[in-house]
């Protein structure tokens, strides 16, 4: 064999393998009948920004730092079809200062949520189709660490991703939520991003998305984008790591019945998660 064949013969052999690099963290991607997987999720976030208040010296500062731990397990019930569920663990601390001296701190940790969620795929990923539609129903039950309140969300998502390339995989993704509770926000988002397959066992992702919060009894709507880098390593059989740092910047919305308003902010998220599949 020539040197020139060798050299085309190792390229190919290299691209198979990284188009079927194997891990299950891509927005539309499913199990294996009774096939399952665990995930570990750890977050760590800062927010900061101005706040304004009526008055003389009614301006000041927020910021709020929080961390939060989230623990998923799926299961698949048929190519198409995966169940899961999942319980959040978190921490914050929080306080918005005025130069008239009014301030006001906030601090919880506990239990967050508790979810149950399924994933379906419309049209199925097969091994001539380049493009998979898949849509997410999530119950949680969402918890306030520190008070008595609780409520029921209710989300809907749907997903559409494509193998643009042998390398490059792209999709977007939507979807809303709806509480049931006055005094929390229905949510709409939507997002679209890419995958890169960098060597076999690396793989870089981009994403920019858009959030909207519709007003509630105690805060008024705001809109968040954000724009997310992040690396995905295989570290042992079965087990994929992927770190990730996200920058956003939310617009300004006013606390309702405080008298304060909360100028466009900006936050800065650090994540790992840990996916095992059985």
């Amino acid at each position: 064999m020539t040197t020139t064949r060798l050299f085309a013969a190792l390229a190919c052999a290299m691209l198979g393998g990284l188009a079927h690099a194997d891990n299950k963290l891509f927005p539309t991607d499913l199990l294996a009948p009774r096939q399952a997987d665990a995930t570990l999720s750890l977050d760590g976030s800062r927010s900061s920004g101005d706040v304004s208040g009526s008055g003389p010296g009614a301006k000041g500062s927020i910021q709020q730092h929080a961390g939060t731990v989230t623990a998923q397990a799926r299961y698949g019930i048929t190519h198409a079809l995966a169940l899961g569920a999942g319980l959040q663990l978190g921490s914050s601390n929080g306080y918005y200062k005025l130069d008239n001296g009014q301030r006001s701190d906030a601090h919880a940790d506990g239990l967050l949520a508790t979810s149950l969620f399924a994933r379906y795929a419309l049209v199925p990923t097969t091994r001539d189709g380049p493009y998979t539609v898949t849509t997410d129903f999530t119950l949680s039950h969402q918890h306030n660490p520190g008070g008595s309140t609780s409520y029921n969300v209710y989300g809907v998502s749907g997903a559409l991703s494509a193998r643009t390339t042998d390398l490059v995989r792209t999709y977007a993704t939507a979807g809303f939520s709806v509480p049931g509770k006055g005094y929390a926000s229905r949510e709409l988002w939507a997002a679209a991003g890419g995958w890169m397959q960098m060597d076999a066992d690396t793989i870089a992702t981009l994403e920019l998305g858009v959030r909207r919060r519709v007003a509630n009894s105690i805060q008024s709507s705001d809109n968040t984008a954000h724009a997310t880098v992040s690396g995905i390593w295989d570290v042992a059989p079965r087990t994929s790591a992927r770190a990730s740092l996200t920058f956003s910047r939310t617009t300004a919305s006013a606390l309702r019945g405080a008298g304060v308003s909360v100028q466009p902010s900006n936050a800065q998220r650090l994540g790992l998660v840990l996916n095992h599949q059985y």
